[in-house]
């Protein structure tokens, strides 16, 4: 099997909140997605983001501009620079952070002490563990955005049991751009590159339109406990084999009743690339997935998923994952080969980002 890595592009993410997301990582100035985050806080506030003073882009931090618009724009930084700077110190000194601002530090502290007892740990590098914690805190921050055409009720027991645990995480797909691979994004005053993970909003897999369009709903979960990505997973009708729409003197309209085999392989190929993305290694390909059909699965059915890490001898990754139904019978299961791209002596130049491709033997991936 030969793997192309081909060029992905990514933009900055649109600041999204939902029930299951976390408070994004807080911004040092220059910010470098300003508008968005005026824009939302004129929201939040019924503010008008056009009334700030051309200064506030270079020089407010990002809790001025909260209370500039918490204020309706009464309150501003005072302009004397030592007045600024003693407000800055007496903002270090004391706690303003909401009770959920707290809860949020305090869920990614955890999985980050987490991931430091991993049975990997001695096995991967420092710039392994960098990646992978880059990845890590940005997924975790961000959570799972709201879904309007989502298709898992939110008193589904199994969906409820995986939001009521602190030590399970939401999150979702993103993308690593780590330091010189992606020079347009410009991280601190003199425009140095800087290492990010941006959120993926859409994907074939994941988001609102995976919901509306393909008919998946596939929301995942990091359990700090296990290391594992743990998932609840819906289907539509638009998720099935076959229908017709016609329906005329000699036919009428029909549809499968089961759902289309393919999907359930997207599902675990997603959920074995993200378990190993979280852990080990966001610049990743899976070279090899071997699967076992076991039940069928049924559109307007909640099920089980997860995603395990098996083996880890570096550049290869063995994942193992599988759904189930909620009385956990398996429905399906797969055990994965994914390659460290960076372990690897050939790859994609200039990362994901890059507008250059370069093609993986089956050797390399194996």
């Amino acid at each position: 099997l030969a793997v192309a890595c081909g060029a992905k592009t990514a933009s900055s993410p649109s600041r999204q909140t939902s029930l299951h997301t976390m408070r994004p990582p807080p911004r040092g100035e220059p910010f470098t997605d300003f508008d968005e985050l005026a824009e939302e806080l004129a929201a939040q506030f019924n503010g008008d983001a056009t009334a700030l003073p051309d200064e506030a882009k270079s020089e407010w931090s990002e809790a001025e501009l909260q209370m500039f618009f918490a204020s309706g724009g009464q309150i501003t930084p005072p302009p004397n620079p030592k007045l600024r700077a003693a407000a800055r110190e007496l903002e270090a000194k004391h706690d303003l952070r909401s009770p959920a601002q707290i809860e949020a530090d305090a869920a990614l502290e955890l999985a980050r002490e987490a991931a430091q007892k991993a049975p990997w740990w001695e096995k991967v590098t420092e710039l392994d563990r960098q990646k992978a914690g880059v990845y890590r805190d940005a997924a975790l921050a961000r959570g799972i955005p709201d879904r309007p055409h989502g298709l898992i009720p939110a008193d589904d027991p199994h969906f409820r049991q995986l939001h009521k645990a602190k030590h399970i995480l939401p999150f979702e797909k993103h993308i690593l751009f780590w330091e010189s691979s992606q020079p347009h994004i410009k991280g601190g005053a003199d425009g140095e590159s800087r290492s990010v993970a941006l959120h993926a909003d859409e994907g074939y897999t994941h988001g609102d339109s995976a919901c509306a369009g393909r008919g998946l709903d596939l929301r995942y979960f990091w359990d700090s406990s296990t290391l594992k990505v743990v998932a609840a997973v819906a289907y539509s009708q638009k998720a099935v084999g076959g229908w017709s729409a016609v329906e005329d003197e000699t036919s009428t309209r029909w549809r499968s009743t089961l759902v289309h085999g393919g999907l359930l392989e997207a599902v675990l190929d997603e959920l074995t690339a993200e378990v190993m993305k979280i852990n080990i290694a966001p610049d990743m390909v899976t070279s090899e997935m071997t699967v076992r059909f076991k039940k069928p699965s049924s559109p307007g059915v909640v099920y089980k998923a997860e995603a395990a890490i098996v083996d880890v001898s570096p550049p290869l990754v063995t994942v193992s994952g599988r759904i189930l139904t909620q009385g956990d019978e398996e429905v399906i299961t797969c055990t994965a080969k994914c390659a460290m791209l960076d372990r690897l002596p050939s790859r994609p130049i200039g990362g994901f980002g890059g507008d250059e491709r370069l093609e993986l033997s089956p050797a390399e991936c194996l």
